[in-house]
């Protein structure tokens, strides 16, 4: 039996157009938050002190996180995907100026969301987590071994598997 591993996952951020990049390299640490069968947190009901049932209250939001090893390049560029960029929906990702424009997943036209899938692949299987109403942001860190920028952010919307 194998085991999926960092060697063995990509991750993936794309607009609605499904324009997008694969992150990394990195050290293979992509996280999200919990989730369950119908996306939503469970109240508990009681009737006269004594636990009656429960109920969905509202859909849960995951947060997400990955780093990802910065490369000797410039942070962003109008004809090569960044990832600095594609956070901030500039350069090559700028909705109307862009060699390979985005377009946001979220139904308000004004918050740039994006759908990220998280695709594992070992010989003859495949599986694969889409978060898809991802927003987000990126930090920097400089280390001896190599810098970092981490990526992270929150999910809304039932993250499907296959």
């Amino acid at each position: 039996m194998g085991r999926f591993s960092s060697r063995t996952t990509s991750v993936r951020m794309q607009g609605l157009n499904g324009n997008g990049m694969t992150i990394g390299p990195g050290p293979g640490d992509f996280t999200f938050g919990q989730t369950n069968k119908e996306n939503t947190e469970k109240l508990r009901v009681m009737d006269r002190a004594q636990y009656d049932c429960h109920i969905e209250g509202e859909d849960l939001e995951q947060e997400w996180s990955i780093t990802v090893g910065q490369r000797n390049q410039s942070l962003t560029s109008t004809t090569v995907a960044r990832v600095t960029d594609f956070i901030e929906q500039d350069g090559i990702f700028h909705p109307t100026t862009g060699t390979t424009p985005t377009q946001t997943v979220n139904p308000n036209p004004e918050i740039w969301a994006w759908t990220t899938i998280v695709s594992m692949v070992l010989g003859s299987t495949t599986a694969t987590w889409t978060l898809p109403n991802c927003l987000g942001g990126y930090t920097f860190a400089e280390a001896v071994e190599g810098n970092t920028i981490a990526l992270s952010g929150v999910n809304n919307g039932k993250i499907t598997r296959t």
